[in-house]
């Protein structure tokens, strides 16, 4: 969770410093508009996806291997036909609550502030007096002191200013594109986010462009039509006031009204505006590469791995080379089951398995690339000693299963542990195809310091089925 707001944090000031750097001072208000939405929602949308990478995983005697680590140990760490996902240590469950607590209490908050928002405004509709104006929009004359804006298809007019005459036509002409150009969807959206996602400060800034953007759009309607910029700049001027407008209204006067007076005069051309849009979009990519999540699924397959069938011993082929001999050993193994190849150490005796080691000692480097698998020493685990809080969520059977240098031991033996006490430690969570999926959620495997030391200490080399690696031991 914590992760997750990071990066949406992160993403949203991304898209925010190439909307300053590329896009804010041209005149291209509608793509504008599109970008500081969409990349507000994408940056909700990415740091929630994520990118699997299918690494073969096998397990051979008391080894499992992968194309980037070897896991040491008697047991299974995974069934049959499962696959496991590495995860990340994240907080404990009570962490994990209190948090979703808070966030839980502060969302309805803003969810009854947003409704009653929106109850307060159409009870002054309900209470004004409405005129039917342009284009399916409708004036709603209100007692209230505030300057003119706009909702839906609502235009908000102080009565007595509009019954002396007092509203100037360029104002209604202004409000009237917000109506047309629906801004008020915008502003829906933007609230509904503020109230689900407003652990993301970035949403006040993008509000904020936002709104300036809707202005932008509604300065630009009003002088198509009305074709004196000097007159309706000195009407913005003389209109900046601080009363009170509601929240998620488009309002005519806005805290940028110097920057709206810039860009009113500002163009851009057909070519720069192509080229603008163009750019941004590679940005996405970024993003998606920065911002999502990249875990490792490890199979355990077979794999598109080279392999040589067995080779019956002729007049023709019998002297055959070490390469030769080597993979036409290692093809005993194969096992083809549902139509998914699989390999069984268990088919190579004994002096299959010591041949194949003569052979490969004897190789060059060469000769050893050529090989369907390899001769290798374990390597000790890495110290990765679990934190006090870690263990004692471990002690639930309902959400880990716990393995102990190979062997399944009960959750509650770790009563008899000091964390000191381990090496290392590997946890995974159960996929839905897993032989114990449904009895808990993670498997743990924890390697103790003794265990991890005769790992350390043991030259011997171990037979792997897969060539995974350029690793030779001579």
């Amino acid at each position: 969770m914590i992760s997750y707001i990071l990066k949406v944090i992160l993403c949203s000031v991304f898209f925010f410093v190439i909307y300053k750097v590329l896009l804010e001072k041209e005149v291209l208000y509608r793509y504008n508009r599109a970008y500081l939405l969409g990349s507000l929602c994408l940056s909700l949308i990415i740091p929630a996806i994520t990118f699997t990478q299918e690494i073969p995983i096998v397990e051979l005697g008391n080894s499992i291997i992968t194309d980037n680590t070897i896991y040491s140990t008697s047991q299974r760490i995974v069934e049959e036909g499962a696959t496991i996902i590495i995860e990340t240590q994240g907080q404990t469950l009570d962490w994990i609550t209190i948090l979703w607590l808070i966030y839980a209490g502060v969302t309805f908050i803003l969810l009854l502030d947003f409704i009653f928002k929106l109850t307060k405004l159409y009870g002054k509709i309900r209470k004004a007096q409405c005129i039917p104006y342009r284009q399916g929009s409708q004036l709603v004359l209100t007692r209230d002191m505030c300057t003119p804006c706009s909702f839906l298809n609502y235009i908000f007019l102080n009565q007595a200013a509009y019954a002396a005459g007092n509203i100037d036509e360029k104002v209604l002409c202004h409000e009237l594109a917000h109506v047309r150009q629906r801004h008020s969807y915008d502003n829906i959206l933007l609230e509904l986010l503020t109230v689900f996602f407003w652990f993301n400060p970035m949403l006040m800034v993008y509000k904020r462009f936002i709104h300036l953007n809707h202005e932008y759009l509604a300065d630009k309607s009003v002088l198509e039509h009305h074709q004196d910029i000097i007159q309706y700049q000195y009407l913005l001027i003389n209109m900046t006031g601080n009363l009170e407008k509601p929240g998620i209204v488009s309002q005519f006067n806005f805290l940028f009204t110097k920057k709206r007076l810039i860009m009113m005069t500002k163009t851009t051309s057909q070519k720069k505006k192509w080229l603008k849009q163009l750019i941004t979009l590679p940005f996405v990519l970024v993003a998606l590469f920065l911002f999502s999540n990249k875990t490792v699924a490890y199979v355990p397959t077979v794999g598109d791995y080279p392999l040589t069938s067995v080779q019956e011993t002729t007049q023709e082929n019998r002297e055959l080379s070490p390469v030769q001999e080597f993979n036409s050993i290692h093809a005993k193994g194969i096992v083809e089951k549902n139509g998914q190849k699989r390999y069984d150490q268990a088919l190579l005796s004994p002096e299959d398995i010591d041949r194949m080691r003569t052979l490969f000692l004897s190789m060059t480097t060469e000769e050893q690339d050529k090989l369907n698998g390899v001769f290798l020493r374990r390597q000790a685990y890495e110290e990765n000693i679990p934190p006090q809080e870690e263990m004692e969520a471990w002690k639930d059977p309902t959400q880990y299963g716990i393995w102990l240098d190979g062997k399944r031991i009960d959750n509650a033996e770790l009563n008899n542990y000091q964390r000191t006490d381990f090496a290392h430690y590997m946890k995974s969570r159960l996929m839905a195809n897993a032989k114990d999926y449904g009895k808990y959620v993670y498997h743990l495997s924890l390697v103790s310091k003794e265990a991890n030391q005769k790992i350390a200490e043991d030259e011997t080399l171990y037979f792997y089925s897969h060539r995974i690696d350029k690793v030779k031991i001579k």
